[in-house]
């Protein structure tokens, strides 16, 4: 079997079960700091929604318009696409029992900036607007704004990324339910490695990461007088090949599981693409 075979096998096998939360592990991760319309901004996983369970895919998808320079930054067009799933598990993959239709969507195109700061860092501010739809539910628009500073470097085989941002999400319902936002502050490390061994003309890239995230401000839900913390922790492995297998002119995610201590909410967390 080729190394892009094997991936995307990895990656339907994920897909189809890497969500499920252990057993005796409360699923409802960061259930204050989640509704349906802030699915897009916590990313894939298994969420627990006034008692709905909710798997969450978001797609990361993105154009680079122009690569950044020393006498103009560089731009990219985003538009992070995500799918929920409400009361469906991957238990029911197994029998047949699949849903029928989508129970969230959102889609949030939006532009980044990319300036270059001195130690190799990039500057990126970034703006997004879309909408969200949900089942027995109200609609909703959404806004994103934020700005993250990063910075890529390499040892040898080893390559660090270290991430600092501080993100503003809002929602403005169609309905009756009041306007929501949040706010958080993030601390990131990731570090990949890449194997000697090359199988075919890829070689497989896996990967370790850690978050810190900081939520002074949640969305106002609250389910069974639990709270989920204003500091909350994750860790997790990924894994992708170089160069990445590409499908319909798009480069596959990278894939990778992580677990996330949030208060009274821990959970596990699917990872497509990169994990922050």
């Amino acid at each position: 079997m080729t190394a892009r075979r094997l991936f995307a096998a990895l990656l339907l096998l994920l897909a189809a079960g890497a969500a499920l939360p252990a057993d005796g592990v409360d699923s409802r991760t960061a259930n204050n700091n989640i509704n349906y319309a802030f699915s897009s901004e916590l990313g894939s996983g298994v969420y627990e929604l006034d008692g709905r369970i909710m798997q969450v895919y978001r797609l990361p998808m993105w154009w680079s318009l122009r690569s950044p320079g020393e006498d103009r930054p560089g731009m990219r067009f985003v538009m992070p696409v995500t799918f929920g799933f409400f009361d469906f598990t991957s238990r029911d993959v197994l029998t047949g029992d699949l849903p029928s239709n989508i129970g969230s969507f959102s889609i949030m195109p939006g532009l980044e900036m990319d300036y270059l700061w001195r130690g190799d860092w990039h500057f990126i501010p970034y703006a997004m607007a879309g909408t969200s739809f949900a089942d027995n539910a109200d609609d909703g628009w959404l806004f994103s704004t934020g700005v993250r500073l990063q910075r890529s470097t390499r040892k040898g085989v080893v390559e660090t990324l270290r991430l600092h941002e501080l993100s503003l999400a809002m929602v403005h319902y169609r309905g009756d339910t009041p306007d929501d936002r949040f706010v958080r502050i993030r601390q990131g490390i990731e570090w990949r490695r890449m194997l000697p061994v090359n199988p075919g003309s890829r070689r497989w890239v896996p990967g370790a990461y850690a978050l810190l995230d900081v939520v002074p401000d949640p969305p106002h839900v609250v389910v069974d007088g639990d709270t989920a913390g204003v500091l909350q922790f994750e860790a997790g492995l990924t894994l992708g090949l170089n160069p990445m297998p590409r499908l319909l002119g798009f480069d596959l995610p990278r894939i990778g599981l992580g677990y996330r201590l949030a208060g009274d909410f821990p959970g596990w967390r699917l990872v497509l693409g990169a994990p922050f």
